[in-house]
């Protein structure tokens, strides 16, 4: 049910790409995009090797759908959070990431609404540059290095 609600989600009501993001296995790609906001500077303040890994393995397919499944993915992340921040989750539609619930309710206790806004906001700024044909590795790195601490705990897949 829960890689159901998600590429239901992400499919924007097409069945064919929702029937693909099952066939792809949603969830560890949900988890793999996770693990990346969880890894941060390290002890010294000095970026992460780890991440730097991760990134590249995002990059390394140099294909752009799969950068922008990586940012729809933060993207429903950050609106699940900001649900859960100001109460709003929807009783019908619920969360596109109602598995990982208790995980949204302790990051929505530690994020204002105003750093998730933000969180949103440079998604979908980087999901326009590499519209604009912007340098793939440049934005994404760009990106976690500017979204706000304490944005997500580690995942099962990162830990």
């Amino acid at each position: 049910p829960a890689a159901a609600a998600l590429a239901a989600r992400l499919s924007g009501g097409s069945v064919t790409r929702a029937a693909r993001f099952l066939e792809e296995e949603i969830l560890p790609v949900r988890d793999e995009a996770l693990a990346l906001l969880a890894s941060g500077p390290n002890a010294a303040g000095r970026p992460d090797p780890e991440r730097h890994g991760q990134i590249d393995a995002w990059l390394k397919a140099r294909e752009r759908t799969r950068l922008f499944l990586l940012l729809d993915l933060l993207r429903l992340w950050f609106r699940d959070l900001l649900r859960v921040r100001v109460g709003a989750v929807d009783p019908v539609e619920g969360l596109a990431n109602a598995d990982r619930a208790d995980e949204l309710a302790r990051q929505a206790a530690r994020l204002s609404e105003a750093q998730i806004a933000e969180s949103i906001r440079l998604v979908e700024e980087t999901r326009a540059a590499l519209d604009g044909y912007g340098y793939a590795p440049l934005v994404l790195y760009s990106l976690l290095e500017r979204l706000p601490a304490g944005n997500t705990t580690p995942t099962p897949a990162a830990r």
